[in-house]
């Protein structure tokens, strides 16, 4: 009885990222419907960011399954998938840490505006996080 393509290793990885797909599916809807309750433009930069996060989360999610689903039923390798899946998640990562960083610092919460030293570390910090 074969039940598909994947070696073992790999298709122990099919029931986690079903489950944090609908996790993540469930936790973006709930997130967007707070988000368009309270009204967009009430929200803070942060509260966007984690809008989004939680959006990325269902989209690489997704490709990653999506992968997973196709080479186990026909034993082919999209590769494209999981670099489309990675990369989406390697951008989520980043913006969930930007996010923290940026609620550390007290911007919009406790300061109106951040230093410009503060900035350019900032941006560099992205910049050699997403590389």
């Amino acid at each position: 009885t074969n039940k598909g393509f994947l070696p073992g290793q790999a298709y122990g990885l099919l029931p986690p990222y079903i489950i944090l797909f609908i996790i993540s599916v469930f936790l973006s809807f709930a997130i967007c419907c707070c988000s368009c309750t309270y009204g967009f433009d009430r929200l803070l930069l942060w509260q966007h960011m984690l809008s989004a996060a939680a959006v990325l989360s269902v989209v690489g999610y997704f490709f990653l399954l999506l992968y997973f689903g196709i080479a186990n039923s026909n034993n082919s390798d999209p590769v494209v998938l999981i670099y489309i899946g990675g990369i989406v998640v390697a951008v989520r990562s980043t913006m969930v840490h930007a996010c923290l960083i940026l609620i550390a610092r007290g911007y919009r919460i406790s300061r109106e505006s951040l230093s410009t030293c503060f900035k350019v570390g900032f941006a560099a910090y992205i910049i050699v996080h997403l590389t």
